[in-house]
């Protein structure tokens, strides 16, 4: 898969979850600069053993080891779909400033319904 450096700054944690089935290559200016691999991906590339150092606290380990079942069947799942917010639009933003068109559509808002109480 191959995206753009502004797709990959908005969309980090989904391609995150892509990556552990497929590298994302990152664009900048029409060119590849980066890409984002799996830990799988990243230590089959580099054998040395910095690069095979648990990657997980003794606590998470132990968690993961724990609930390995369900930790698996929910990666299988947005895998499989996707994440459930991937292509949500706020239909309240023109999508130039996320911040500034909420403030103002609940301010649009506010006004209306003090202008209809009075």
């Amino acid at each position: 898969m191959k995206v753009t450096a502004t797709e990959a700054k908005n969309r980090f944690g989904a391609l995150c979850a892509q990556a552990k089935s497929a590298p994302v290559f990152i664009e900048k200016s029409g060119r590849i600069d980066s890409v984002i691999l799996s830990i799988e991906d990243y230590r089959r590339a580099n054998p040395s053993p910095a690069a095979n150092a648990p990657s997980l606290s003794p606590e998470a380990q132990r968690f993961y080891e724990e609930n390995k079942d369900w930790i698996d069947r929910q990666n299988d799942i947005v895998a499989k779909h996707g994440l459930w917010s991937d292509g949500l639009v706020d239909w309240l933003s023109d999508g130039s400033n996320p911040d500034s068109d909420h403030a103002q559509a609940e301010l649009a808002s506010e006004s209306r319904l003090q202008s209809a109480s009075v």
